[in-house]
């Protein structure tokens, strides 16, 4: 799609769920490596039940980021055959004027417009992430642990991003070398939905 962006972060060659025990034993692995950092996503879409929020139902996630005293806008979709991320800096001026219904113009607001949806956007609920980044074999893994301000649930993710073309056979031996028990990962817009 025209205007899309991949925050220049390289392609996810896979991401699960995984338990609170198999992430504090990786961080225990990687102690003295990788990079932390931490984001706030103010998610927002039509209604507070996933099953009327229309953005939820279409695929997509929109959500503010505040992460390092910047905000910006992410449009995000979640459908298998057509996954592509949009995002836009904003001011803190302009993130304020969201909860008015006043959106920056930009790709995010044109995309939300045609889609006919942002002048009913509501603010549906806010996760807090912190982050651990490690340079691992050809890529990153990326191990998360997100707190769903809604609920007071956390879970624990990771991932692995590489810009090389990975086998099935090499994610299987890294699966296996990191000793965790792979599950679907839940998004951490739909865990927002849960009450």
């Amino acid at each position: 799609m025209e205007g899309e962006k991949k925050y220049g972060k390289p392609p996810c060659r896979f991401k699960a769920d995984i338990s609170e025990q198999e992430y504090n034993s990786l961080l225990m692995n990687f102690i003295n490596q990788g990079d932390w950092s931490q984001a706030i996503y103010l998610y927002f879409d039509t209604d507070y039940n996933q099953e009327e929020a229309k953005l939820f139902l279409q695929g997509l996630r929109f959500r503010v980021r505040l992460k390092y005293g910047n905000y910006s806008l992410e449009l995000k979709s979640r459908v298998h055959n057509e996954r592509w991320e949009m995002s836009q800096p904003i001011s803190s001026e302009e993130f304020k004027l969201i909860f008015q219904h006043s959106f920056p113009e930009g790709e995010i607001k044109s995309k939300l417009s045609k889609l006919r949806l942002f002048a009913s956007l509501k603010w549906i609920g806010t996760a807090n992430t912190v982050r651990k980044k490690i340079h691992f074999r050809d890529g990153v893994l990326v191990l998360d642990q997100t707190t769903c301000c809604n609920n007071a649930q956390t879970h624990y993710q990771i991932e692995f991003r590489s810009d090389l073309v990975s086998l099935p056979h090499k994610i299987k031996s890294i699966e296996e070398d990191l000793n965790v028990l792979m599950r679907p990962s839940i998004s951490k817009g739909k865990e927002i939905f849960v009450h």
